[in-house]
């Protein structure tokens, strides 16, 4: 067993500021298959990921077609293990009475307060597994792991990333202000993972353009 506790600080306008502690047991078996799943992915050929060599020309295309595909198996591998983790934060929120707002505020203040640390490697990315057990990650990683926990929590989520920007960001389908894109009439607002005290829909200015910021739906397939 690997026991990964975490500390935080969250602010909501009902509660006021409080300390949270949340303690999860993994299992060290599933933590290994995730990054050994990350190895297999690593040595995938285009061709394996299903996307045309064809369109190497194009670098910014191709580089959105290939991180799609890496993503999704990532994200599909680690989704059913995340069943035991929730349960963590239900009990929070019960304890608590949170609204479903605090419940979304919540979850993200918990993965902008996990260590920001790049993991290196062939893809410089962790599982989400992986992002807990070793209590820290990049804006990818970090992402995917807020993906992950917000679908289990019923909300809605894509995955944004700019080939130009060299960087990752969550996007929810809730209401709220600030940047969004759209997708099927949905509004999905950026969500900024890497430090805490970014609100929803908050962008560095330095890359605000959001015509560089592409718009992926990693579980449409579900």
């Amino acid at each position: 067993i690997i026991t990964s506790d975490f500390k935080w600080k969250f602010t909501s306008s009902s509660l006021g500021r409080r300390n949270y502690n949340l303690s999860f047991q993994l299992l060290e078996i599933e933590v290994k298959k995730a990054l050994a799943y990350m190895d297999e992915i690593s040595k995938l050929s285009a061709r394996d990921l299903n996307v045309d060599p064809r369109y190497k020309s194009d670098q910014a295309y191709y580089s959105k077609l290939m991180w799609h595909e890496i993503y999704r198996r990532i994200y599909w591998q680690s989704y059913d293990k995340f069943d035991e983790i929730l349960k963590g934060f239900d009990e929070i929120f019960r304890t608590e009475k949170m609204t479903d707002r605090d419940k979304v505020y919540f979850i993200i203040t918990f993965v902008q307060n996990i260590e920001y640390k790049r993991p290196g490697g062939e893809l410089d990315l962790l599982p989400p597994l992986g992002t807990l057990a070793t209590r820290f990650g990049d804006c990818d990683t970090k992402s995917l792991l807020l993906y992950i926990i917000l679908e289990k929590a019923g909300v809605d989520c894509v995955m944004f990333w700019s080939f130009q920007y060299k960087h990752a960001m969550l996007g929810i389908a809730i209401n709220a202000r600030g940047n969004y894109k759209s997708l099927s009439g949905k509004n999905y607002y950026f969500v900024e993972t890497t430090y805490p005290d970014w609100e929803i829909g908050d962008i560095d200015p330095t890359m605000n353009d959001l015509s560089l910021w592409y718009l992926d739906d990693i579980d449409s397939d579900k």
